[in-house]
């Protein structure tokens, strides 16, 4: 299929109250990559190929996780492969054990309008960081927003450690001397250098997804370090509380961080199936504390392998436009 749009319509249109037709589009997406809603996949790519971790139906991603039951022996040095974030509870009446937006730091994506304890202060410095990320959208109160400041909007690439928490698939392979990371939505990758070299004191340039090494500890935790980022990215949207004590949603800002933001990770393999990672930033211009995420759980999929999500300009325009804009109190596009 041509076209391949930034956000999961579907998730729109639940959000945003949207028309039938932005529906329409995602099951269009979907039925692409053979799965049109209910348990079943109903067409595949052809022999041997593999649909993207996303697009698993959930009777697909439910076997997936079932591989812990069985108690599998596994390497716990070994974390290479395909997996996605599930969410936080999982029960029998679970629809899906994919949650490709996960709440990691502080999004509020349950609505629940309370502030997180892991949620630091800002700085002086970090609140006038934050207001410069609220949006100049006037959605209805509560709801999920898609901010008018935000770099995905022009297809700025998401950073790191942004893309932990926006998890559409990653991918680890493990060479002697590095670590790659495939990360699907983008259809990017970082690498993390094993080989034992330092971190620059001083990055002569920023990147998006930094400058990483990482190195394992004697209980199989595999420690990424982190530095030299780029700081026009965000660590993440901000629930609506952190703008508005009480307001429920997230999006009317974004938590940012500075140039000397320093971020330490730790990605343990507890199970065959299971790979818990926990992301901590590190960045006392902005902050008054670390910033570490809760621990999240990576589900490991055999059966799903990293596909092509780009985010496209001219794609990413039209539904800014026809949507995103118009959807978020902002005027529609008139050409």
């Amino acid at each position: 299929m041509r076209t391949r749009f930034v956000f999961p319509l579907i998730i729109l249109a639940a959000v945003l109250g949207l028309s039938m037709v932005a529906f329409a589009q995602e099951k269009e997406r979907l039925c692409a990559v053979g799965y049109c809603g209910g348990e079943e996949r109903t067409e595949v790519i052809g022999p041997g190929w593999k649909t993207c971790p996303h697009c698993l139906t959930p009777k697909e991603g439910r076997k997936d996780l079932s591989y812990d039951s069985l108690n599998l022996p596994f390497n716990p040095r070994d974390i290479s492969g395909v997996y996605i974030s599930r969410p936080d509870k999982i029960g029998p009446n679970t629809l899906t054990v994919i949650d490709t937006t996960h709440d990691a730091f502080g999004k509020d994506q349950e609505s629940s309008g309370i502030r997180p304890d892991y949620v630091p202060d800002l700085t002086p410095y970090g609140k006038k960081l934050f207001d410069a990320t609220r949006t100049d959208f006037r959605p209805p109160d509560g709801t999920r927003v898609t901010n008018s400041k935000d770099g995905m909007l022009k297809c700025d690439p998401l950073g790191w450690p942004r893309w932990f928490s926006y998890n559409y698939g990653i991918e680890f392979m493990v060479a002697p001397d590095r670590v790659l990371q495939f990360i699907e939505w983008g259809h990017t990758w970082r690498t993390i250098w094993t080989d034992g070299r330092k971190l620059p004191q001083n990055p002569p340039e920023p990147r998006w997804l930094g400058y990483a090494v990482g190195h394992w500890e004697d209980d199989n935790t595999f420690v990424v370090e982190s530095n030299g980022y780029e700081d026009r990215s965000w660590i993440s949207e901000a629930g609506n509380f952190s703008v508005q004590p009480g307001s429920k949603g997230w999006g009317m800002a974004g938590w940012p961080h500075s140039d000397e933001m320093r971020v330490v990770e730790r990605w343990k393999r507890t199970s065959y199936s299971t790979l818990e990672g926990q992301v901590t930033v590190y960045d006392p211009k902005v902050y008054t504390k670390p910033f570490a995420s809760p621990v999240v759980k990576h589900t490991l999929l055999p059966d799903a392998e990293i596909g092509e999500y780009f985010c496209v300009p001219s794609d990413n325009e039209a539904l800014n436009n026809r949507i995103i804009f118009p959807g978020n109190g902002a005027p529609a596009d008139k050409k």
